[in-house]
């Protein structure tokens, strides 16, 4: 797990990509946040019940838990006000549709410019 400090708005990355974590450092380095990578749905649970970010960037496709295993596990377990963005690269409607009935926020199709991944982070939480 590897941890940036910045400030006090912390985002949780999980995605068994190391790449999307490098991009998304990136992409959001300049807002300061706190920024968290795990590389699975289980170390991102984990991860929640040691420290609470304002957001999760949630990927899918990952071995374990999937992403909307990992959502419906948030939301059954009390933490209905946590921000938790899907960022995927399925984006068939179906995919969209039920990523936001088992309680995801946002949705970003990977493979997402900078722009996207800011604007949706910032629609959530301020810097």
């Amino acid at each position: 797990m590897k941890t940036e400090t910045h400030n006090s708005k912390t985002i949780l990355v999980v995605d068994d990509d190391q790449d999307c974590h490098a991009l998304v450092e990136v992409f959001l380095q300049d807002f300061g946040y706190n920024l968290c990578f795990v590389s699975n749905g289980k170390q991102a649970l984990e991860h929640i019940e040691q420290q609470l970010p304002n957001m999760v960037l949630l990927d899918i496709m990952m071995p374990e838990m999937d992403g909307f295993e990992v959502c419906e596990a948030l939301r059954a377990a009390g933490h209905k006000e946590l921000t938790i963005i899907f960022i995927s690269a399925r984006f068939k409607h179906a995919d969209i549709r039920r990523g936001l009935e088992v309680g995801g926020n946002g949705y970003v199709r990977k493979p997402f410019s900078k722009s996207q991944l800011r604007n949706e982070v910032k629609k959530h939480i301020y810097p």
